[in-house]
C-alpha cells in the first residue's frame, strides 16, 4: 500500500525507487515477465489523479504504460493498492 502521506513528499525518480511500496511492487513486477502492475486507487477525482500521476511517474521510470493496469476500489480511501497480477490471456474462439 502506498500512503497519501508517503505520497505527500516532493517527488522525483529518487524519490520513488525510495519508497517501500513501490519499490516491492517494482521489484516483483520486474520478477514476473509479462506481467501487469496493477493499481488500485480511492474512487473520485482525487484518486483517479493519484493513480494517473503514479502511471506517469512509472512510466518514465521505464515500466509501459500497458503493463500498468488502474482500477478504482482501493481497500483503504488514503492509500493506493499496488500488487502484480499475471497478464490476462485472450480466449481462443472456436469456429
Amino acid at each position: 500500500m502506498l500512503s497519501s502521506q508517503q505520497w505527500s513528499v516532493p517527488r522525483s525518480g529518487e524519490a520513488l525507487v525510495e519508497m517501500p511500496a513501490l519499490r516491492a511492487a517494482v521489484q516483483a513486477f520486474q520478477e514476473h515477465p509479462g506481467a501487469v502492475l496493477v493499481i488500485r486507487h480511492p474512487g473520485g477525482d482525487e484518486g483517479v489523479l493519484w493513480a494517473h500521476e503514479l502511471q506517469s511517474w512509472l512510466v518514465a521510470l521505464g515500466i509501459g504504460s500497458a503493463q500498468i493496469e488502474l482500477i478504482p476500489g482501493s481497500p483503504d480511501p488514503q492509500s493506493l493498492a499496488l500488487e502484480v497480477k499475471p497478464r490476462r490471456s485472450a480466449r481462443a474462439l472456436s469456429p
